[in-house]
């Protein structure tokens, strides 16, 4: 967990102050990415944040974040985190048990910056799966990616994170 933002604004109306909020951001995951306004601030934002944060002061309340929900398909999927394309013939690819239930489906692997390094339709882990590398051939470097999982006829999604190694 990585506190990315504190906030303490002093809210006037008129000349009088009415009070000062203190907030602070707290973040789990780490696709997005992040903006610097000025010399001196850095603005930083997460997809699918994991906390949603909510602060009050007398009348005020200031709630951060979101929740990205995701429902689980009705044929529980054992997605690995983890994968060896190193071409020694064992998990060379990144094998999910139970996708071929699913024909109609969508995997989408991002890196730690929220890039898509590959995107596929029908995920079947015979003729169309991860082998570790980007959409044009070249392999990725060893590391942790992240993963979505839509599924649109039980309208479910999951995601999560994989980890490669050579």
């Amino acid at each position: 967990m990585r506190k990315l933002i504190s906030i303490l604004p002093i809210c006037f109306f008129g000349a009088q102050a009415l009070g000062q909020i203190s907030a602070e951001r707290s973040v789990i995951g780490c696709l997005g990415g992040s903006s610097k306004i000025g010399s001196t601030l850095r603005v930083m934002y997460t997809a699918g944040e994991g906390i949603i944060s909510t602060k009050s002061n007398q009348s005020l309340i200031l709630t951060q974040g979101f929740n990205q929900g995701s429902k689980e398909p009705n044929v529980e999927l054992s997605v690995p985190n983890a994968f060896t394309p190193d071409g020694d013939q064992v998990n060379d690819s990144w094998q999910i048990p139970g996708i071929n239930e699913f024909s109609e489906n969508t995997v989408v692997i991002f890196n730690r910056w929220g890039d898509i390094i590959k995107k596929f339709s029908s995920y079947n882990n015979q003729n169309n799966y991860w082998a570790g590398d980007y959409s044009n051939g070249q392999k990725v470097m060893p590391g942790t990616y992240f993963y979505t999982i839509e599924i649109p006829q039980e309208n479910a999604s999951l995601s999560g994170w994989l980890h490669i190694d050579y």
